[in-house]
């Protein structure tokens, strides 16, 4: 899941949209977020917010969209790798 946040300028409308995306992030299945954010007010909330929540989710934080796009692509890589692997295995 990416969440974009560069024009987030103030906390509070920001974290409301977060608090209301919480049940996305309860599902076990979830893989990494990613935050995409140049305030550093909102990128510390959420990162405490990922660490503190009940429902702890791994977090990756960028300023740029192309820099969290190419994290995406390789994990996206490596999940599907060993996807198969586990395919591969069950045979």
């Amino acid at each position: 899941m990416i969440f974009d946040a560069l024009e987030a300028e103030s906390i509070p409308p920001m974290y409301l949209m977060i608090t209301q995306g919480m049940r996305t992030l309860k599902f076990k299945n979830r893989g990494t977020f990613f935050l995409l954010a140049n305030n550093k007010s909102v990128r510390s909330v959420i990162e405490i917010t990922s660490r503190v929540a009940r429902e702890h989710f791994p977090l990756r934080v960028f300023t740029k969209r192309q820099d969290a796009i190419e994290a995406l692509n390789s994990y996206l890589e490596r999940d599907n790798l060993r996807t198969q692997q586990r395919e591969n295995s069950a045979r």
